[in-house]
Parts: structure tokens; C-alpha cells; sequence
């Protein structure tokens, strides 16, 4: 299957930024699938830290960003952040 490429964005500056969730909606474009900011940041877990709440959502970090991408039912690989950059 052929894919777009990824089109640079701007982010939401409000409440810790919003880079996670722009990242994962910019991702899922590529395959055509429109997933809103706000919908990421709902299916978004309490990370340990970082911006956010219950009624709003919480941002994406690395303690959570697995879940996240679960809990949107996309298949994605987890990069294990121990070894080099690829």
C-alpha cells in the first residue's frame, strides 16, 4: 500500500504543547485515518507526569504512549529506547 508522506504541522502551544498527539494524528494521516488531538489525548492514560486531566485527556509521553497507540487500535512497534537510534 502506497502511503502520503508525513506534512509537517503546527501544534497546539496550550497546556504542555501538544506533540504526542499532533505526532500520532500526522502518523495516522499518512494511512488515512483522521484521529483529532483531542481524541489522542482522550485515549491517553495518566503518564506519570505531563499535562491533562480526566475530562480533557492527558498528554503523550513515553511512560504512556503504548497505551495510547492501544487504546486507538493502531499497530505500531515499540522502539526500544535503550539501543542506538536506528
Amino acid at each position: 500500500m502506497k502511503r502520503a508522506t508525513v506534512i509537517p504541522r503546527d501544534q497546539w502551544t496550550i497546556s504542555g504543547g501538544f506533540c504526542g498527539s499532533l505526532s500520532i494524528q500526522s502518523i495516522a494521516l499518512t494511512y488515512g485515518a483522521w484521529i483529532s488531538q483531542d481524541r489522542v489525548r482522550k485515549q491517553t492514560p495518566y503518564g506519570g507526569g505531563g499535562h491533562g486531566d480526566k475530562t480533557e485527556g492527558y498528554e503523550v509521553l513515553p511512560a504512556n504512549i503504548n497505551t495510547t497507540l492501544n487504546n486507538l487500535k493502531l499497530d505500531h512497534t515499540m522502539f526500544d529506547t535503550p539501543l542506538p537510534q536506528p
